[in-house]
């Protein structure tokens, strides 16, 4: 998603044409994980998402490199787990350009001044390499 290369109206016009096929990529991930791997938008769901992004990822790199691909499509269901645990929430480029999220989709409004990069805790995981992390932010992130 993230192109920096682009004008900031180009960024808006991906950004939007990301949203609008949200369905698509959690279709795809649902065709590519494990059937035992259930994605029902609970917070234990990001569990097996988890240990499956880590056994597809050995590390952050090839994450990274994958970042429109599978990442991508987890940031997605994290995000829309997120939003429906929380019960409300708004998907919106992060057009901030001193932020490090800058150029990516965010999900803001599903608590008070928090937003978060669901893309971004994807690749995370693949770094942090602990089976939880999903989780664990993203329970934080609904609890407050």
């Amino acid at each position: 998603m993230k192109d920096l290369l682009m004008t900031p109206e180009q960024r808006q016009d991906h950004f939007e044409t990301w949203h609008a096929s949200i369905y698509v990529y959690l279709d795809e991930l649902r065709a590519a994980v494990p059937a035992e791997v259930t994605l029902d938008y609970s917070l234990d769901s990001l569990k097996p998402l988890e240990a499956w992004l880590l056994d597809r990822y050995p590390d952050i790199a090839a994450a990274r490199a994958d970042m429109a691909g599978m990442i991508n499509n987890a940031g997605a269901y994290i995000g829309e787990t997120i939003r429906k645990t929380a019960g409300r929430g708004t998907w919106r480029l992060d057009d901030d350009e001193e932020s490090i999220f800058h150029g990516f989709p965010i999900l803001v409004d599903f608590r008070d001044g928090d937003s978060c990069s669901p893309i971004t805790l994807a690749s995370a995981a693949t770094d942090r390499r602990r089976g939880d992390y999903l989780y664990s932010v993203a329970s934080h992130l609904v609890s407050g």
